[in-house]
């Protein structure tokens, strides 16, 4: 959110004469969006909420799908282009563009932060931008998915996850519970798909109807869990982020 309150990423195509959101937005579109070729576009969940790092790409795209892949987050999502958004509008340009959303605002995440630079580097050493780093590899397939979920709090009070981001459910499976302050009147929510959490909420007061728990739902259930494991573990081992290479 900009100063104004305003979400730049639903003030696309934006106005020279707007608020300072569409304002930016038109700015934005004239002088990077216009004379790109490929965007990657970066995102931390929003306030109070976690991302597993994850991939999000126009539905039928074979190129973004090639470039999803070799980036190297846990997931890559399909989803709708959202009118007003960076992704919307490039695409309007001719500008294809990965989504990467991973983290929590206001929050550095070690993992998230090595994701999204491996995950670049990846891409422009498949473009022949830059020289592949000795010791990259493939290292795994990510949950691959075409429909995620938002399970809601089913009622105000003190939430308690029993899953979070990264752990694969199964459908009617107990995810949470949200109870009053005592503990008193609990009522459960459960998945209502199999899939894996992309995403959590992170403070434990809610209100009813508060998004909680995000589910996408996979294409390989069966070892999605094992295969976001492998990705974490060697992005915290990997040596693309060492201290000593960077200075």
């Amino acid at each position: 959110y900009l100063p104004d309150r305003r979400d730049l990423n639903r003030s696309f195509p934006g106005s020279a004469r707007g608020s300072l959101a569409a304002q930016l937005a038109a700015k934005f579109l004239k002088e990077v969006i216009c004379h790109c070729s490929l965007g990657i576009d970066i995102h931390s969940a929003a306030v109070h909420r976690y991302n597993l790092p994850q991939i999000r790409i126009a539905p039928n795209n074979e190129n973004l799908r090639e470039l999803a892949m070799l980036f190297g987050a846990h997931a890559v999502i399909e989803s709708p282009l959202r009118p007003g958004s960076l992704r919307d509008i490039a695409r309007g340009e001719g500008v294809d563009m990965l989504l990467m959303e991973a983290g929590e605002a206001l929050r550095f995440d070690e993992l998230s932060v090595r994701c999204g630079v491996n995950g670049v580097l990846n891409v422009m050493a498949h473009l022949k931008m830059i020289q592949p780093h000795p010791e990259a590899t493939q290292v795994t397939i990510p949950a691959r998915s075409r429909r995620a979920l938002w399970v809601r709090a089913p009622r105000g009070g003190l939430c308690m996850l029993q899953q979070k981001s990264g752990d694969a459910v199964k459908k009617g499976e107990v995810i949470g519970r949200v109870a009053g302050i005592f503990g008193d009147d609990a009522m459960e929510f459960r998945a209502p798909i199999d899939g894996i959490i992309i995403g959590h909420a992170v403070l434990p007061v809610v209100n009813q109807g508060d998004a909680l728990v995000h589910i996408a739902e996979v294409m390989r259930f069966g070892d999605v869990e094992e295969r976001v494991d492998q990705i974490t573990e060697a992005l915290l081992n990997d040596r693309l982020l060492d201290e000593d290479e960077l200075i």
